[in-house]
């Protein structure tokens, strides 16, 4: 049988691992090693890729913003005072036109997020851009959006696109955690809560894939309670003693908590916290996480396997049929969506 074959006994015989043989086919016939694409570069792709003619239009899926990251990479590149950024929504249209004059004037970077909201305005901002009269070479402009039916087509080809959602699996969204950070997680007690906190933030997000025995729905936990997350670490570990009370409190309330809505996750999230941030931690006597030893970044691509196993996120192997399946269904509905299309 052929590679494609293959695929074909695999939906008729097992379906829930459809997808699992999709990707395989996929990645031999392309001889690709992974299917998650690399982590974005800011730094090549506003110096090198987009200038003041050319806007970056991130294409989001819901609870994903790549605006924390843009800010990070904007107040080491150009100073916090010199990149604005603008929710859309609520009439917010005149200012956002009026931010944007200012900012190709001055050479400021500016970020108009969730476009989707606000789509018949978008031909106007289009026609804005294009006529702006002053215009700095330092000048940059960033644009947010889900996937719209209606968003004009005019402003997307005149758009660098790019697909901004979390890589699929644990191996790979930690990995691009932990590659966006420059701390040290082999030293010193702040340094292994960070590396606690990226595998904690990264397991929490892959969690959503087993609705409802992950979480009871689908929280949009995003890099910005990781980076609430982080200042909270950095606080704690300044002290002379760590106050684990404070941390498991201000985690569990506040900076992770504050999304949750149903006790039963918010018990959830209680226990994966105590199991994560711990004083066998920072004594090196707790150096496995379900089963697998992970303790540096350097574990990530040796002790963690490429297909996520359920007993990772502390749940029974068996949920893994009933997901896949289900992932298989919607593939093919997408398939015969795009077939028909192209009839």
């Amino acid at each position: 049988m052929s590679e494609f074959t293959k695929c074909l006994v695999v939906q008729a015989l097992r379906p829930d691992r459809l997808v699992a043989a999709l990707s395989n086919f996929t990645k031999n016939a392309l001889q690709l090693e992974s299917l998650a694409g690399l982590p974005l570069n800011f730094p090549a792709l506003t110096s090198e890729i987009i200038n003041a003619n050319l806007p970056a239009l991130f294409i989001v899926s819901a609870g994903f913003d790549p605006s924390k990251e843009l800010q990070e990479h904007a107040d080491k590149t150009i100073g916090r005072d010199n990149f604005k950024e603008l929710s859309m929504g609520g009439n917010q249209n005149d200012l956002a036109l009026e931010m944007l004059k200012e900012a190709a004037k001055k050479g400021q970077w500016l970020c108009l997020k969730n476009l989707h909201l606000v789509v018949s305005f978008l031909n106007q901002l289009e026609q804005e851009f294009r006529s702006l009269p002053d215009r700095s070479d330092k000048f940059r402009l960033f644009l947010t959006t889900e996937s719209h039916p209606k968003f004009p087509s005019i402003l997307l080809d005149g758009c660098f696109k790019i697909s901004y959602e979390a890589p699929p699996g644990i191996k790979q969204n930690l990995t691009r955690i932990v590659s966006a950070q420059s701390s040290d997680f082999s030293t010193g007690d702040q340094g292994k809560l960070q590396f606690a906190l990226c595998y904690f933030h990264a397991l929490i997000q892959e969690r959503r894939n087993y609705i409802p025995q992950g979480w009871t729905k689908s929280y949009e936990f995003n890099y910005g309670d990781f980076r609430a997350g982080t200042n909270l670490v950095i606080e704690v570990t300044q002290q002379s003693n760590i106050s684990w009370n404070m941390l498991y409190g201000l985690m569990q309330d506040t900076v992770y908590g504050g999304r949750i809505d149903n006790e039963v996750d918010l018990d959830m999230l209680r226990v994966l916290l105590l199991e994560y941030f711990h004083p066998e931690v920072l004594a090196g006597k707790r150096a496995v996480f379900n089963g697998l030893a992970i303790s540096s970044p350097a574990d990530i691509q040796k002790n963690l396997p490429s297909l996520d196993n359920p007993l990772i996120y502390g749940l029974p192997f068996s949920i893994d049929r009933t997901v896949q399946r289900f992932n298989s269904n919607e593939l093919v509905n997408n398939l015969k969506i795009v077939t028909s299309a192209d009839a």
